[in-house]
């Protein structure tokens, strides 16, 4: 169990980040290994070994940002979530090893997947992250597996009042009335929904 005693919030928090990062090196290491196989098998050894260190240094990176951004109260293993993070960081690094070496065109399909190019890995400034689309994708359904267990009514009143229909929130009073009780039961309903869902 970890001893925070006496540390300041941020000194627990990097504390909680190198155990993660710690407990998970295998996991980057054998994602890395694999992306250099995937990428150079045909390539000498030393090179495929040079390009294998780097991309272990990228994965290394990779599951450090998802151990700074994982929240265990979302009921996922960290393996799966780090795991986007560590092939972003691992494919851009491909990208630049081959790019620098003039080795091959940004256009040549992914060896393990002919609709993805090489160049599809390098960062594109201006796009979304697909890290964090992933991210907040994973909490969204997680939250409808959450709804999914609360009775009907309370159901509806929580997707109600956050807008998850169709994207208009509610007052308690507007629930309240739609289901003919007072805007106080409503926001009563709504809390003990929030509760059940945060317990479970």
């Amino acid at each position: 169990m970890e001893d925070y005693e006496g540390k300041t919030v941020a000194e627990c928090d990097e504390e909680r980040v190198r155990r993660l990062v710690a407990d998970n090196l295998n996991l980057a290491r054998r994602e890395a290994w694999r992306m250099a196989w995937a990428w150079a098998g045909g390539e000498p050894a030393a090179e495929r070994e040079a390009l294998a260190g780097e991309l272990v240094q990228a994965g290394v990176l990779g599951l450090r940002r998802a151990a700074e951004k994982f929240d265990p109260a979302r009921g996922c293993a960290f393996s799966t979530y780090a795991m986007p993070w560590i092939r972003k960081k691992a494919g851009e690094a491909v990208a630049e090893w081959f790019e620098s070496r003039n080795r091959i065109s940004l256009d040549a399909p992914l060896a393990e997947d002919g609709d993805a190019a090489l160049g599809d890995f390098l960062p594109d400034e201006g796009a979304e992250d697909p890290a964090e689309a992933a991210d907040r994708a994973l909490a969204r359904d997680y939250a409808h597996a959450l709804l999914a267990r609360l009775p009907e009514r309370d159901r509806t009143m929580v997707e109600m009042h956050y807008g998850l229909r169709d994207g208009q929130t509610a007052t308690f009073a507007e629930i309240g009335a739609a289901f003919g009780v007072s805007p106080q039961r409503a926001a009563r309903v709504v809390e003990r929904a929030l509760l059940r869902m945060r317990a479970a």
